[in-house]
């Protein structure tokens, strides 16, 4: 199975998916007051609009930052060279 998966496989291993999966979950979840508690306040300071506004460029430009990270950069998962049988399915 874990040559046919793609994601987390290459990086973690099965024997350690679990962990990992559960410290992402505790991590997702307990973000979640902190996001929320900072978005009521930028929306009782700023309009609604404004941040839409600064909000996209701000995850383009972390995007951008985020594709030169030396992890993101020599990533290559479960690359295999391509075949015309490959293409097709």
């Amino acid at each position: 199975m874990q040559e046919r998966c793609g994601g987390i496989f290459p990086l973690v291993g099965t024997a350690l998916l679990g962990r990992v999966y559960s410290i992402i979950l505790v991590v997702a979840q307990g973000v979640t007051p902190l996001t929320q508690a900072l978005s009521g306040w930028l929306l009782d300071v700023f309009d609604v609009h404004t941040i839409f506004f600064f909000g996209g460029p701000i995850q383009m430009i972390a995007a951008g930052i985020a594709f030169f990270l030396p992890a993101v950069v020599s990533y290559r998962g479960n690359e295999k060279p391509l075949t015309k049988a490959s293409i097709f399915w």
